[in-house]
């Protein structure tokens, strides 16, 4: 299953839809998308993510992404703000989350989130005091 074609314009063709080609023009058009649809476009996006960069578990998913874009790096945002193009970036976000979406339709959003769950359980801070725990062994 594709991409909503409105996305999918737009992360392949930014100019013809953002009037300003960056890479938070993106993340607010895509914001924007996921609303009018009642989260369903992103659900599940964030938990996929976190498992991937290892950690950043209180990041919005956009800076997950650029997480991933930048993996050296101690501050992707700053990376982010010394490019002068952000289409290779955009790129990118189109790349992870069609990954996310096939993945997504092909194994469901139980297998995303009990992959996350099994991430959270490996972090030393997270035990049963933790708000949310589920006791599920």
């Amino acid at each position: 299953m594709e991409l909503p074609y409105e996305i999918e314009i737009m992360l392949t063709r930014p100019g013809m839809c953002l009037t300003e080609v960056s890479y938070d023009s993106a993340v607010a058009y895509l914001m924007g998308a996921n609303a009018i649809c009642h989260g369903g476009i992103l659900h599940g996006f964030r938990e996929w993510l976190i498992p991937k960069v290892n950690g950043r578990n209180s990041n919005m998913w956009s800076e997950l992404v650029l997480a991933l874009d930048f993996p050296d790096s101690e501050s992707p945002r700053t990376n982010l703000e010394q490019l002068s193009d952000h289409k290779p970036v955009i790129s990118f976000l189109h790349q992870i989350l069609k990954k996310f979406w096939d993945e997504r339709n092909q194994k469901g959003l139980r297998i995303i989130f009990l992959n996350y769950e099994k991430w959270l359980r490996k972090q030393d801070w997270y035990d049963p005091t933790s708000p949310k725990w589920f006791d599920w062994e």
